[in-house]
Order: structure tokens, then sequence, then C-alpha cells
């Protein structure tokens, strides 16, 4: 009924088939909720002379981004994700395991919205200084940390590539236009720290 897979993400309802042969054992058919998503798989377990080697490949549709990346407070992130993944990785230990990972896949999200960006910053700003306040940068980053703050920015749908080496899965240079502005997104998840670093970067639309 519940399978947890990290601290704050458990894979509800999982089901599957579970296959012995010789030094192997594969889970095949996967299926669960994930994230209010629906998670599809399998996953190969090998018996080597160096360690044990795993292969897989993960689809999931339908997540909820907010979920996905669960804390404390307000959600930095809402939306639906989807993504696709092939991995594999060989290791004499499931830290090892883990640390040589490495993959490909796809990853999209829709109706989404990024909290504390707001594509008006870069009007709001400008407006702020030929309105007589002084060119210092402390003032104006006052004036757009609150413009950022007080709204969110809209994305209709985006879609880039990540990639798995080293334990770690990596989002390189997602750009998108969003509503008003263009935001480059690149980020990373550590698998064996389940740490998620990212940055984001909203630039005018203007001009494009």
């Amino acid at each position: 009924a519940r399978a947890a897979i990290t601290p704050t993400l458990t894979l509800r309802q999982a089901r599957g088939t579970l296959k012995f042969s010789g030094s192997e054992i594969a889970f095949a058919d996967i299926e669960g909720g994930l994230a209010d998503g629906q998670l599809k798989g399998q996953l190969v377990f090998h018996k080597r002379s160096d360690g044990l080697s795993a292969n897989g490949r993960v689809r999931l549709t339908n997540a909820d981004a907010a979920a996905l990346l669960a804390n404390d407070g307000k959600p930095a992130i809402t939306g639906k994700v989807a993504l696709q993944m092939d991995i594999e990785g060989v290791g004499l230990s499931p830290q090892a395991l883990i640390g040589s990972l490495n993959g490909n896949g796809l990853v999209s999200i829709s109706q989404a919205q990024f909290a504390a960006l707001n594509a008006k910053v870069f009007e709001i700003s400008t407006r702020a200084v030929d309105q007589g306040v002084a060119i210092d940068m402390k003032k104006i980053a006052e004036v757009a940390g609150g413009a950022l703050d007080s709204s969110a920015l809209s994305v209709s749908s985006a879609e880039g590539v990540v990639t798995v080496a080293h334990g770690q899965i990596r989002l390189t240079n997602l750009v998108t236009r969003a509503d008003g502005a263009d935001l480059t997104l690149t980020g990373s998840v550590d698998l064996a720290e389940q740490n998620l670093s990212a940055r984001l970067a909203l630039s005018s639309a203007k001009d494009a």
C-alpha cells in the first residue's frame, strides 16, 4: 500500500511482477501513485563479479510539482510534471551503486507557477529610476525584491533534457517563454544526499 522512496515521497498502491532468474532479480510492470501522479517502470538487478548492476526505466505522468518538491513553507513551484528516464549503474554497495548511476531522459512541466518571480520586475525597476530613485544598487535591489515577491510567474509549458551522472540528476539550461519574460532553469538533485539545488534566471522578453 505504501513504499517510501525518500523521506518526503511515497509510492502508493504499488504493484508489479517480481521475477527471479539465476543471478538476476527483476521488478517488472511496476505501477503506483506518486505525488498525485502515475508512475510506471521496471528495474533489474544482476549480480556480477564487480558488484551489483542495475538498470531501469521510469515514467512519471501528471505529478504535482509542489508534492515532488515538498518543503515546510509555501511551494516554490506548482504545476503538473512528466518525467521519463533510463538509468544504469554498478557497485559493491548500495551507496556505490547510487553514486555510479548514469542515464538520460526528458522532463516537462505544464500549468506552472513559479513563486516570487514577477515578469514586471524590469518595468517596475525602470519606472522607479525614472521617478527619481537614486541609481544605487541597494535601493534598486529593494525595489526589484519587492516586485518579485508580489507575484508569481506563469509558464504554460516547458520541456528539458535531464542527465544522470555520478548519482546526480541534472537539468541544464531549460529555456522557456513565460508570461512576459524568458525563464532559464538549471538544477540538480543529489540522490545519495537527497539535496536539491536550482538556479532560475529571469530576463525581459520585450526585445525577443
